[in-house]
Formats: C-alpha cells, sequence, structure tokens
C-alpha cells in the first residue's frame, strides 16, 4: 500500500507486510518525504532477542534479555563489529 503526500500523482510512502509460511513476518517500508534525514536500517525481532543494522552509520546493535521474567527485566547490549571490507 502506499500514498502521495507531496504529489497526487506519485507516490511518497509506501509499505508492505509480507507473511512467509513458515511464520516469519517482514515489515517494509520507504518513504521519499519522511525523516528528513537519510535513514538504512533493518531491524530482526525474536524471543527474547533485538537486532538492529544501520547501514548509514555502518554499525550493528544487539540487545538481549538477560532476565525475562523480573519484575524489571534486565537487558544486555552487545556492539557488533562490522565484517571487513
Amino acid at each position: 500500500m502506499g500514498i502521495p503526500v507531496a504529489e497526487r500523482t506519485r507516490w511518497d510512502i509506501a509499505h508492505a507486510r509480507i507473511e512467509f509460511a513458515g511464520g516469519a513476518v517482514a515489515n517494509v517500508t520507504a518513504s521519499r518525504v519522511f525523516p528528513p534525514k537519510r535513514v538504512r536500517k533493518m531491524r530482526f525481532f525474536q524471543h527474547h532477542e533485538y537486532i538492529s543494522l544501520d547501514y548509514a552509520r555502518r554499525d550493528a546493535l544487539r540487545v538481549g534479555v538477560k532476565k525475562a521474567r523480573a519484575r524489571s527485566p534486565e537487558f544486555g547490549f552487545e556492539k557488533l563489529a562490522a565484517p571487513a571490507v
């Protein structure tokens, strides 16, 4: 699905939700108008873990849940090494 924002004849923001047979879901969004700075990210969510790849900054971060059932869950943050180019 998409919507025009700046012009009537062209889509400025587009979004797709893709559901795979194995249960994985991909949400893909592209925008020419928002945010005002370039964002090039891919994010992965799985049980007790979140990984964010930032292609503009060329870095990656892993956030994991150390204690999920605690009253105040504890999180671990790990910056992932970029592969050699």
